[in-house]
This record gives C-alpha cells, sequence and structure tokens, in this order.
C-alpha cells in the first residue's frame, strides 16, 4: 500500500497543503512520561512533514517533537513499535531510526541510517531478545542491540525489503523490489536468528507485508501491480515449507488475540472481517469500510484492548482515526495529521 503512494504522490503535490502543529503542549520533557497514545503520522513524500502526535488520556493533543524534543521529526514516517522501555520510529526519506525512553519521554538516540553509498531508506520493525531489526531498501536488515544502540550485521535479502515479521527463531522478509516496478521482486527471506543465514521462497509479485500467526503459517501480502494482477493473500507453512494461496483481493492483516483481521474485497465491498489462521479462508464480517474515503490501515492496541484504524482521506488532508472494541463496535474517532500510520498506547 504504502509503495503505491510513492507512486501517485507526484501527481497530487501541487494540491497539497500543510496544517499546523497542534497548539496545545509543553515545551520541556517532565520528569516522567504520562498515560496517552502516541499517533505517528507519515506526512507527504519528500515534504520533510512526518510527524509524532501524543494524545494525553486527559488533555489536548500535541506535535510531541516539534513542542517536546525541540526538532522536527523528519521526512515519511513508515513505522512505530514498543520494545521494552523505548520507542522505536523509521524515518524512511531521512534515513533515521529515533529512539525514545518510554518513561522520561526524552530522546535516547537518534540513529542515522547511511552508508557511503547513500541513504538506506529503512522501512519496518520487529524485535527478537535484545535485538532490533530493520528492513532498509537497499536491500538489507540491520541488526542493532536494544540495550546500547550499535550496530550489530547487516543482512542482504532481496530487493526492497519492506515487511518483517519474527516466529520462534526466523525472521521473515518481504522483498518487494518496489523501486524497480514494474519489475519487481516476488521473494520472502528467511533469516536464520541463530546462524544469520538467509535463504529465499516465491511468494508472488511485490511481497509487503508480513506476519506471523501463533499457530506458526507466515501470512504475507503478495500486492501484485495494483492493476490487472490483484493481490493475494499466501501463507508459509514451515512444517511443509510450502507457500500455499489463501485469499484474493487482501490489502492489510494484523494479528489479534489469537485470530487474524484483514482488509479484503468481499461481494464488492471493501472490509474488515477475522478469521482463524489455522482454518481455510472463511472471514466473519467485523466492520465495513464504506465510509472510509482512503483506507490506510489497522492495528490493534493490546495495552488498552482497541482496535484503530487509519483513514488517509486523500493523502493531502488531515487524516482519521477510528476506534472499535473487539467486537467490532465503533467508539470514537479523532483527527490526526498527514496520514496516520501507526500508534501506540502509552501506560506508565
Amino acid at each position: 500500500m504504502r509503495f503505491k503512494i510513492l507512486l501517485i504522490v507526484a501527481l497530487i503535490l501541487v494540491a497539497c497543503r500543510k496544517y499546523p502543529i497542534d497548539e496545545v503542549g509543553q515545551k520541556n520533557p517532565t520528569s516522567s512520561l504520562e498515560e496517552g497514545m502516541f499517533v505517528l503520522n507519515e506526512g507527504l513524500f519528500q515534504h520533510n512533514n512526518a510527524t509524532l502526535q501524543f494524545f494525553p488520556k486527559n488533555g489536548s493533543s500535541y506535535n510531541y517533537f516539534e513542542q517536546v524534543l525541540g526538532r522536527p521529526l523528519g521526512d515519511t514516517g513508515n513505522d512505530m513499535k514498543a520494545y521494552g522501555e523505548k520507542l522505536y520510529i523509521v524515518v524512511n526519506v531521512s534515513s533515521t531510526l529515533e529512539v525514545l525512553d518510554l518513561k522520561s519521554g526524552k530522546s535516547v538516540k537518534q540513529i542515522s541510517m547511511t552508508t557511503a553509498n547513500g541513504p538506506k531508506q529503512p522501512r519496518f520493525l520487529a524485535f527478537y531478545e535484545d535485538l532490533v531489526l530493520v528492513t532498509c531498501y537497499d536491500g538489507y536488515v540491520d541488526v542493532y542491540d536494544t540495550n546500547h544502540l550499535q550496530l550489530q550485521r547487516r543482512v542482504k535479502v532481496g530487493a526492497n525489503p519492506e515487511g518483517i515479521s519474527i516466529f520462534q527463531n526466523q525472521a521473515y522478509v518481504a522483498n518487494s523490489g518496489g523501486l524497480n516496478f514494474p519489475n519487481v521482486d516476488s521473494t520472502m527471506s528467511i533469516i536464520d536468528l541463530q546462524t544469520w543465514s538467509e535463504r529465499k521462497l516465491v511468494v508472488g509479485p511485490n511481497p509487503g507485508q508480513v506476519v506471523a500467526a501463533d499457530n506458526g503459517r507466515i501470512f504475507v501480502i503478495a500486492r501484485g501491480d495494483y492493476a490487472s494482477v490483484s493481490s493475494q493473500l499466501k501463507y508459509y507453512d514451515p512444517s511443509s515449507d510450502q507457500v500455499y494461496f489463501y485469499a484474493d483481493k487482501v490489502s492489510a492483516i494484523e494479528k489479534m488475540k489469537g485470530q487474524m483481521l484483514v482488509c479484503y474485497e468481499g461481494s464488492g465491498n471493501k472490509q474488515l472481517a477475522l478469521f482463524q489462521p489455522e482454518l481455510s479462508f472463511s472471514p466473519q464480517s467485523f466492520l465495513s469500510l464504506t465510509d472510509y474515503t482512503t483506507f490506510y490501515g489497522v492495528q490493534y492496541s493490546s495495552n488498552d484492548e482497541l482496535v484503530y484504524t487509519f483513514d488517509a482521506r486523500g493523502y493531502v488532508n488531515t487524516g482519521l482515526i477510528r476506534t472499535y472494541n473487539l467486537q467490532g463496535d465503533f467508539l470514537a474517532s479523532f483527527e490526526t495529521q498527514i496520514i496516520p500510520t501507526a500508534i501506540y498506547y502509552h501506560v506508565p
């Protein structure tokens, strides 16, 4: 989905307008970070307007980097995850990995992800023991230790890797080849996290998102060409070492308490549905997406037991996040800055 934005962004830049940061907010980090929600907004490609908003449980939202850390986040925020007592934020075009301390709310380190050949263009995060793994568009997975935040190794994978997921001692990486469009990659790399050896399996053209189910099935979305070749949901079974077709016209997948949420087009309408990963694809309706302008993703938050959906609303307007309970009942909605892409609900 996100690579498709890079294809069309040149057509919409003339219509773009920047939105001001929230006016209410503190100027300096407090001694401890209060309860509330971080929202990563991707911003527009090459506009340097990615933002990290904070929505306190009680109070008004504010642009965290601008108003608390005193600097902009950068260009194109792609991923955000908490691990241990740190929050990790991938900023793709700026080629940085931002790390925040979740106790104090202060910046721990900004890691510049570049080589002598240029920016690595990091994309997505996964964690294993005391390591954080970051896919990089230059064809590698970077591995940092989470204690000292030093680069430990680079593992060569396929072209323009994106999604990454870890199950037991294996990392699964989707090699999109998106920058070579329409000559995309079609493989998923499997990295042994004990030996750091890598091998590839063919999973379909332009793979993007990868999610490991609790039963060991590795689900991957092969996005096709966004036109004549539709997106497909496949799964890899480690026990047979084979890849199987699972469902057609799938654009997003998210794990939720042992089940899977999936965005797909069924009966002519785009919807979110639930399915059991150990069974054949027989989705149960969760919620309709007919009221969404530009559905951009879904995320389950275990900290507050809610489902969050992201509406990019045409990619040039303020975004919208909707919240639902685990039965798919609508609870609330709130506006964000441009292209919301990830949340983290912080409980001290």
